[in-house]
């Protein structure tokens, strides 16, 4: 199936709703040469090396964290992460969020139990919270 929106032309792929779907998703995108199971270790991989390392990169995965997760949850990032590195975790905005920073890539997803379209950028997620921040 494909269709057109806001002037962008999509192939639609389906993908089984297992929990693992976001990952299951990017492995067909012609950006991403890994597994699902690889794409999501290194994603949090990096996130974790990210936080470690201090400086902005760890400023600005706490303000997404934040930003992005549940509002009012008390659960803190370290035990978010290790509860998402399991296979068959639905993934949330956060993680589409925490892929597209990790390999630098955009990522347009299509539902239609949301919104419709939304386009995850690193970018454009870190530039709203400087905005923010700046208010």
């Amino acid at each position: 199936m494909k269709f057109s929106a806001n002037g962008t032309h999509f192939a639609v792929i389906d993908v089984k709703g297992d929990g693992n779907c976001l990952w299951n998703s990017l492995v067909e995108s012609k950006w991403v040469n890994f597994t699902p199971d690889i794409i999501r270790e290194n994603v949090f991989r990096q996130i974790d090396s990210r936080l470690n390392n201090g400086g902005p990169a760890k400023r600005d995965i706490y303000q997404v964290y934040r930003a992005l997760h549940n509002n009012g949850s008390t659960e803190s990032i370290q035990s978010y992460m290790e509860r998402q590195r399991l296979p068959g975790q639905w993934a949330t905005d956060l993680d589409i969020t925490f892929f597209s920073m990790v390999m630098n890539i955009d990522v347009t997803s299509y539902s239609n139990h949301a919104n419709g379209i939304h386009v995850f950028s690193a970018q454009n997620v870190l530039i709203s919270l400087l905005r923010l921040e700046c208010r």
